[in-house]
């Protein structure tokens, strides 16, 4: 079992600003989501429980709305995936993706699945 607990949850820390966070990885998306725990900007709770993380409030990851600066075009923004991680319907260890996930066909409730192998051990401290 890793020493980030059996889903591999990375804790990571920014020395110039002082912020620290985790990073765990979402099988809805296929990539990882990283969020504050402490520090300056948003922070969300985390549990401290690396086999049974809970996370508050949602998580969510975005597309900001914008101006394409070639042509002018606006595009609106765009939740790409938005989920609980122990709350909120799910158990602690369980995701439960939202409906406003645009960014992949998940929904409801799953339980959190490790780092692949593939995806290496980037930011692991």
């Amino acid at each position: 079992m890793s020493k980030h607990g059996r889903f591999n949850i990375r804790r990571w820390r920014d020395d110039r600003t002082g912020r620290e966070g985790i990073t765990f990885w979402c099988h809805g998306c296929q990539e990882a989501h990283s969020i504050g725990t402490s520090g300056p900007g948003p922070c969300w709770s985390f549990n401290g429980d690396y086999d049974n993380p809970v996370l508050s409030p949602s998580v969510r990851v975005y597309i900001p709305a914008g101006t394409d600066p070639d042509d002018g075009e606006a595009w609106p923004e765009k939740t790409l995936c938005h989920c609980f991680v122990g709350t909120s319907g799910a158990q602690p260890g369980q995701i439960i993706f939202l409906d406003d996930s645009a960014g992949h066909n998940q929904r409801g409730v799953h339980n959190m699945e490790p780092w692949p192998d593939y995806y290496g051990a980037a930011g692991e401290s």
